[in-house]
């Protein structure tokens, strides 16, 4: 054999071993964690009977009207101004019916309900109390109830609302990839996601977006202050921020709130030289542009319908109590809420197994407290901050209205917000090359509490249904309802899905995390791409 013969082989083996150990492809990377989340979600959608969720019947309504044009419904004479009369499939406005012998009620399971299959044909007029509440996210999510208007509609309205939510997701990943160590990066992502964040994301609630959108928010914000910081604006990484920031302000009126104190934490961030760079920016210019049309739309609706002034009070009526007994009654209810953001399912009466709690509040305070620890001053007191503000601003914004609608917080209400304090603690120690955390066994523990916690809450949300939170443990045998799959089959495959996510987050090679630590984005900021 020739020396150049040789050489040639030589080469050709160093090729294939490049190609071997390079990380996929960002498109690669954005599907994959794609399928991933929403078959998650999509695993929540159908263990879940229909209308299981908090006010999804309604929502559901909404979402049917506003899809099919109706963007707000008419009064009738005698009734009060925020009850609307919109026109929807007869069998979908069964729909109010369906969970009212298990709501609020966890001891029975959901056998009772009432299946929408059973109405006729045809439309009528029917009252919502939300049918004045801004339309975007109800039209987006009402979409397929035009193909279906019955029981298999609203499963679908759930897949097509898990897949959006798993689009935004997968979008939080591929950013957070950019970090220089990205499995600390993702370890943030991973526990901000609590299996609260999956349950609403599988309802027909604009909650889903709400939250999805806070999600990729941060997720996005944080690396383009990164790499602002660094020299780089990055035109994938702004719009993703700039898609983040639109969908949370359009899916309910509270995201204007979370994405006003997400940029004040954000900017905080910046130095003075990443952020006139950021300003001078074309890419940030258009995506700004484009947020600032979602709020003036948002405000606009608000004002001209006053969605915001309902005459129902959502919780306890505040009519006796004086300021300071109102704002220590809202401050109180941090330890609940902080409980509902991790998993309190149905109607709010459903809570996940004590271990998910245990697992979860372990996880995310070691994360918070290395962060504190090992970050620099500056990151250090803006996580301690971000912190403070999940407590203090529901307080103080349930504390303001207290009197018009009692007290009705709930603690998914607070997500879109508190997500951002994991993906802020995780981002921080992966920014510190100096101070990186030894991977290891820290992986396996965080992954094996990660799929543990999970799995016992799902295992909890479906055991209620099937026979009733107190029934049997192996309640598949002998259950009073079942899923449109079998109870054992979404089990195993969400345990799996779980698995395969951990390792999906966790389980990249050394060597392959360096090269991507290594890689420097330098996309145009003139362009302004999509999601992947």
């Amino acid at each position: 054999m020739s020396p150049r013969c040789g050489e040639l082989r030589h080469r050709r083996s160093e090729a294939l071993n490049v190609l071997r150990t390079r990380p996929p492809t960002r498109r690669v990377q954005w599907w994959v964690s794609f399928a991933l989340f929403t078959l998650l979600v999509s695993a929540w959608a159908f263990s879940n009977p229909l209308m299981a969720g908090p006010d999804e019947p309604e929502h559901m309504m909404r979402a049917a009207s506003v899809a099919r044009g109706e963007l707000i419904g008419p009064t009738e004479p005698g009734q009060p101004d925020h009850l609307r009369f919109v026109k929807i499939p007869t069998r979908l406005a069964r729909a109010r019916f369906t969970a009212a012998c298990y709501a609020f009620r966890p001891r029975i399971p959901a056998g009772c309900e009432v299946s929408l299959d059973a109405g006729p044909h045809g439309s009528l007029r029917t009252p919502i109390s939300n049918g004045r509440f801004p339309p975007t996210p109800y039209g987006v999510l009402g979409l397929p109830s035009l193909v279906n208007d019955s029981n298999a509609g609203v499963y679908l309205m759930r897949l097509w609302g898990a897949a959006l939510c798993g689009a935004l997701f997968a979008s939080a990943l591929l950013s957070l990839r950019e970090a220089r160590v990205p499995w600390l990066a993702m370890t943030g992502l991973a526990f901000a996601l609590t299996p609260m964040v999956f349950f609403v994301a599988s309802l027909v609630n604009p909650s889903n977006l709400e939250i999805a959108g806070g999600v990729a928010l941060w997720a996005s914000g944080v690396v383009l202050v990164a790499k602002a910081r660094d020299g780089v604006v990055d035109g994938r990484i702004v719009a993703r921020t700039a898609i983040g920031a639109g969908v949370l302000v359009l899916a309910r009126p509270l995201g204007m709130v979370w994405l006003g104190v997400a940029a004040v934490v954000l900017l905080l961030l910046c130095t003075r030289a990443a952020l006139l760079r950021l300003l001078r920016a074309r890419a940030v210019q258009i995506g700004a542009g484009v947020v600032a049309l979602c709020i003036a739309f948002e405000l606009g609706w608000i004002n001209y319908y006053d969605s915001l002034d309902s005459k129902t009070p959502p919780g306890p009526s505040a009519e006796g109590f004086g300021a300071l007994e109102v704002f220590r009654q809202t401050l109180g209810t941090t330890s609940p809420a902080y409980r509902e953001m991790v998993g309190f399912f149905g109607w709010v009466e459903v809570p996940a197994p004590a271990l998910t709690f245990v697992l979860w509040s372990a996880a995310l305070g070691v994360l918070v407290a290395l962060a504190i620890g090992l970050a620099r001053r500056g990151a250090a007191l803006m996580i301690a901050a971000l912190a403070g503000l999940i407590v203090l601003v529901p307080a103080v914004l349930e504390f303001i209205e207290a009197r018009r609608f009692g007290f009705g917080w709930q603690g998914r209400y607070t997500l879109p917000l508190a997500v951002g304090l994991p993906i802020l603690c995780g981002f921080t120690l992966a920014q510190e090359p100096a101070r990186r955390l030894p991977r290891g066994r820290l992986t396996i523990v965080l992954g094996v509490a990660f799929v543990v916690a999970h799995f016992l809450a799902f295992w909890q949300n479906l055991r209620r249904y099937a026979v009733g939170i107190n029934g049997p443990l192996l309640f598949w045998w002998d259950a009073d309802w079942s899923p449109p799959m079998p109870s054992l089959l979404l089990l195993v495959g969400y345990a799996a899905l779980l698995v395969a996510l951990a390792v999906w987050l966790w389980g990249g090679k050394p060597d392959a995390e360096t090269a991507d630590a290594e890689i420097t984005t330098t996309a145009s900021t003139r362009q302004v791409p999509g999601l992947e």
